[in-house]
């Protein structure tokens, strides 16, 4: 995953854009997180890989954490994680490592 300060996801909004098509960019201001950009995705496994990708560089979780955590996130949005099992998650983590 790529990380851009601030300044330079200003400055080369272009690089941040394209990047985004293939991985999530973390941008940081003064070394701390502040903001990711993933670019919308039709295929769903493409869009939780990099969601997975996101939440370890936060804050890894793995196995039944992630299963959890991700249910959790998915309530709180108002949608529905059907036909995810907790085997399809862990291997989606493992494969985006």
């Amino acid at each position: 995953m790529l990380t851009m300060t601030s300044r330079e996801a200003e400055h080369d909004f272009t690089k941040l854009l394209d990047t985004s098509q293939r991985e999530p960019v973390m941008i940081t201001r003064q070394g701390r997180p502040i903001s990711m950009v993933i670019s919308p995705c039709a295929d769903l496994k493409s869009a939780f890989t990099q969601f997975m990708q996101i939440v370890r560089a936060i804050a890894p979780l793995d196995g039944v954490d992630a299963v959890h955590e991700f249910d959790r996130i998915v309530a709180n949005q108002g949608k529905r994680a059907d036909g995810l099992t907790e085997a399809e998650i862990a291997a989606w983590v493992h494969e985006s490592r």
